[in-house]
């Protein structure tokens, strides 16, 4: 090749750092550095309860989500466990300032954690709070309306032959403005129902020989359902084919057993579309709107969960991650 022209190529291949030239020496190739460098938006703590995260679907899922949708535009995530009762304490706040977060997205905060969150608030990070449609709407940056679903599932009911209802209750899984969601729409059906106490109710009570199924059961907060069914899972599994139950935050999972939900009621949001929105929402720098953004949940009836699911029973989260080599 003419030197004009070996020259020619030998200074673009230096323009493009693909050589390197020593004056009086001789000629180096070096390889290409990939730049690293990582351009971080925001630092973004997602705060997730322990034991809803192994035991509740959905609210896995929503941080799988989330944290999904916030690296594919530049926000890097630390996703901080803690246990029924840490997140009220004032060192569960500074864990997460030790963090140094710059946002911190809450998915259904309760009432007790008013107080971690002030102290946030009070050192300039943005608190976005993700939780059910309460009647002040103002409560939550994003909500989750639960209504329509709810009456739609109870509709369905009536129609399939349910006649009476039970709602479980527990002093330490759900709160008291989704059991009045729910005890409004069973009044405005007009079905019979009653409330039970998770301490002193009895699976025996409920495994009564019947040709059809004529009773309902609600549990407003699927942890409990959860909690339920790993005390005994074999009779929580014939309790969901002799009555339709209904699980108001979606599918769960029994940890080291499994999943039960083919034969319930389920509730579901899409997560997705909630994902995308909340960082939408952060690009935009309009998080901070007056009104709030509400999301409507739907109602899947136990046939159509079967036929999505081929078998009858799923491994729950434990199982799949030991699966693929996790802990």
């Amino acid at each position: 090749m003419p030197p004009t022209t070996v020259s020619r190529i030998y200074s673009q291949l230096r323009s493009e750092g693909l050589l390197t030239c020593v004056w009086g020496s001789k000629t180096l190739v070096v390889p290409i550095r990939i730049d690293n460098r990582l351009r971080v938006r925001a630092i973004v703590a997602l705060p997730a309860s322990l034991g809803s995260f192994c035991s509740v679907r959905e609210y896995r899922n929503f941080f799988l989500k989330m944290r999904e949708a916030l690296w594919k535009f530049g926000f890097t995530t630390r996703l901080v466990f803690y246990g029924s009762n840490d997140a009220q304490s004032p060192s569960f706040a500074g864990l997460l300032l030790n963090y140094k977060p710059d946002i911190v997205i809450w998915f259904e905060p309760i009432p007790k954690l008013k107080g971690t969150i002030a102290r946030l608030l009070d050192r300039g990070i943005l608190v976005l709070t993700l939780g059910d449609c309460p009647a002040d709407r103002r409560e939550h940056h994003y909500s989750i309306d639960r209504r329509p679903a709810v009456k739609d599932a109870l509709f369905g009911w009536q129609r399939d032959g349910i006649r009476s209802v039970t709602v479980m209750q527990d002093t330490c899984c759900g709160s008291a403005s989704t059991i009045a969601l729910v005890e409004k729409c069973l009044r405005d059906a007009a079905i019979p129902h009653a409330f039970a106490k998770i301490e002193s109710w009895r699976l025996e009570e409920t495994l009564l020989p019947a040709q059809q199924i004529t009773r309902g059961i609600i549990f407003p907060s699927s942890a409990l359902a959860a909690a339920l069914a790993a005390r005994d899972p074999a009779r929580f599994a014939k309790l969901s084919k002799r009555s339709r139950v209904l699980l108001m935050d979606g599918p769960i999972d029994v940890p080291g057993l499994y999943a039960v939900e083919p034969s319930s009621d389920v509730i579901q949001v899409d997560l997705q579309s909630i994902a995308k929105r909340i960082v939408s929402d952060l690009i935009q720098s309009s998080s901070r709107r007056a009104e709030p953004a509400t999301f409507q949940a739907k109602w899947v009836p136990r046939a159509i969960n079967h036929l999505a699911t081929p078998h009858s029973i799923q491994p729950s989260c434990n199982a799949q991650a030991h699966r693929l080599g996790g802990s």
